[in-house]
């Protein structure tokens, strides 16, 4: 889910992850942005990035190997919109 006009690409690969996932993003202008991954009941369990993000390519780890198998969520949430994809672990 994309509701954003600054986002003009985002997605996460491998899917399934089994040790690292990569988030790839792509902002067309400078932007406040808080990114998070939360757990299947909308806890957060990790913060990925908290503040300004330049414009550009972005490329993002998600280390997922100690966490439990299951389904995750990354969200991004900033001044101008929202993204959100699940993340798969096994």
């Amino acid at each position: 889910v994309i509701e954003s006009e600054l986002i003009s690409e985002f997605s996460i690969s491998p899917m399934p992850a089994r040790n690292t996932a990569w988030m790839n993003l792509n902002l067309s202008k400078e932007s406040q942005m808080r990114i998070a991954v939360l757990d299947a009941r909308g806890a957060e369990i990790a913060l990925l990035h908290n503040g300004q993000i330049a414009s550009g390519q972005h490329r993002m780890a998600i280390e997922v190997g100690n966490w439990a198998a299951g389904t995750y969520f990354v969200r991004g949430e900033g001044p101008n919109g929202m993204f959100q994809s699940p993340l798969i672990v096994y």
